[in-house]
């Protein structure tokens, strides 16, 4: 529960310190007054949107404290473990936001982010509006306040979780289909081009062996004339002229004169060097002439085969160097498409997988709303009559609807007949402004009975309500004062009188400002302001007698 809120500097408080007690406490203020005002600057430190405009005139920054018990609260306590935020059994929250826009919010006195802070004032509080009423014309809202009365958060996740798959795997699906249909021509081309190249099978690097065959091939004559003319010329020389023969006479005569000069011993080694070269050249230059094969089928396979590696070179408009590489990549690129078909049957195979879980989630969820709506349609039925509609019937319709949503395929209605022998119709085309703010009203109460967040907050919920029913509107809210903390902001004295703790805003304006406060009251300071909600701006003798009544009725109902 919150035990205090601290505001500096927010809208159009100066300062304000207020300690908050268990039960109901009831705020009450003239027209303009800023009833709200703490209520806002509560959404305020627990994450809600803020601006600059936030921040009171004149003033460099707004600050907002509000101190929580939740020494009860396990929920508070688990996340705040979780964030390691953790202060035996208290929660201070605090939000300061600067006239440059800047905001940061603390939790325990450490630095928080507005997600964490949001998160945790789920655990702490639930605001009730006084806009309920015309929320509850909207289809989807009430199938909400369904979902939060039967509490199915958990399976309501599931269904969406499987909903947003299904459309993530359609998506897929739909660009899988897309590119399949841009790619057809595309196959076919690649299918004929791989055939082709597969059928050739040039290797990498086998193009420039082709090359080397080919020059020798096609040069075997020449270079075996040429390699006996060598020959001829350093061996087998008739004339005795030969060059082997002639290094092979001056490396002797070299050795012969080394031995009478040293000096000449390093020119002797380099002749014998050359003698034992030549002569393993001239080894090596006959085996190569008595090899060279001369080969003209072979000659004319590898014309073939380098006139077709030019032309498909040609056709990718590469080099046949490139043509193994081009090869390997339209491979890939038509294995890709393969696996582009296989990857949509996959895709259709786990939409199908999805579809059926979901279908199963969305019976179930559907299952647990029927028997909510039965209970809660009894529930508001009995209220609302107590709400001065004595005659009326409520039912709430849950229907089914073939659609892909993260809701369901439920249609939930909220169905009212507000006098006998009329038939139940939808309630935003039979029902009062007064009729609907009592069954908004009605709903909430008893959908706060329910929760396990320890404090509720009503802003203006009894709007539209007025005489004796705004008697059984603080009934109803004390009684759940009763299990949690209430605070309701009210206009009817009615109302106010049932509050444990009574608080009043007031607003004071001289000519450079307009500052509001807000008070705990005394008794006699109560009983002049619900004096003042029953009599207007003149309290007289009668108006108090009446607020004294009033107050003591409210006092003896249990």
């Amino acid at each position: 529960m919150i035990e205090s809120l601290s505001v500096n500097n927010f809208a159009i408080v100066h300062k304000l310190d207020v300690e908050w007690f268990s039960g109901l406490s009831t705020i009450t203020g003239e027209t303009g007054a800023g009833k709200s005002i703490a209520i806002d600057a509560i959404s305020f430190a627990l994450g809600a949107r803020g601006d600059v405009s936030a921040i009171r005139a004149g003033s460099e920054q707004t600050d907002v404290r509000i101190a929580f018990n939740i020494e009860d609260n396990k929920n508070a306590q688990a996340l705040l473990e979780d964030f390691s935020m953790s202060d035996d059994g208290q929660c201070i929250v605090a939000r300061r936001m600067t006239k440059n826009g800047r905001s940061k919010v603390y939790i325990n006195g450490m630095l928080a982010t507005l997600t964490q802070v949001k998160t945790l004032g789920e655990t702490l509080l639930s605001v009730h509006s006084q806009h309920a009423h015309q929320l509850l014309l909207k289809p989807d809202h009430q199938r909400n306040m369904l979902d939060g009365y039967a509490e199915n958060k958990s399976l309501l996740s599931n269904v969406a979780e499987l909903c947003n798959s299904i459309k993530s795997l359609q998506t897929e699906k739909a660009r899988l289909l897309a590119a399949k249909d841009d790619n057809d021509a595309r196959r076919q081309l690649l299918e004929y081009q791989v055939v082709e190249l597969d059928e050739f099978a040039l290797e990498s690097g086998e193009f420039e062996k082709i090359e080397q065959e080919h020059r020798v091939l096609s040069n075997a004559e020449a270079l075996t004339n040429n390699s006996y003319q060598i020959l001829q010329m350093i061996s087998e020389n008739d004339e005795g002229a030969a060059a082997c023969d002639l290094i092979q006479n001056a490396s002797r005569m070299l050795s012969d004169m080394a031995l009478k000069d040293a000096r000449l011993q390093d020119v002797a080694s380099v002749f014998e060097e050359v003698n034992m070269q030549l002569s393993e050249a001239s080894s090596d230059l006959r085996s190569y002439a008595d090899n060279i094969d001369m080969d003209p089928q072979r000659l004319s396979e590898l014309d073939e085969r380098m006139a077709k590696a030019m032309e498909l070179a040609r056709k990718h408009n590469t080099t046949p160097d490139e043509l193994p590489e081009i090869h390997y990549n339209l491979a890939q690129e038509l294995a890709g498409m393969t696996n582009s078909a296989e990857a949509l049957d996959d895709v259709e195979t786990q939409i199908i997988q999805q579809m059926t879980a979901y279908d199963s989630a969305c019976a179930e969820l559907s299952e647990k709303r029927k028997a909510s709506a039965k209970k809660l349609s009894v529930k508001i039925e009995e209220s609302i009559r107590e709400l001065a509609m004595e005659k009326a019937s409520f039912t709430i319709e849950v229907g089914s609807e073939d659609v892909l949503s993260p809701y369901g395929k439920d249609k939930v209605s909220f169905l009212l007949c507000s006098n006998p022998g009329q038939s139940l119709a939808p309630i935003s085309k039979v029902a009062s402004g007064g009729e609907l703010s009592r069954i908004s009203l009605a709903i909430q109460v008893i959908i706060a009975s329910s929760t396990t967040v320890p404090t509720l907050i009503f802003d203006e919920v009894d709007v539209g309500i007025s005489g004796g029913t705004a008697a059984v509107v603080g009934k109803l809210l004390k009684r759940l004062g009763k299990k949690t903390q209430g605070i309701s902001i009210t206009h009817l004295p009615q109302v106010a009188s049932f509050g444990n703790n009574h608080y009043c805003v007031n607003k004071v304006t001289d000519n450079t400002e307009t500052v509001t406060s807000m008070k705990l009251l005394e008794e006699d300071e109560r009983i002049q302001e619900l004096a003042r909600l029953l009599g207007g701006e003149k309290v007289d003798a009668s108006s108090i007698e009446n607020a004294k009544s009033l107050l003591q009725g409210a006092k003896n109902e249990r």
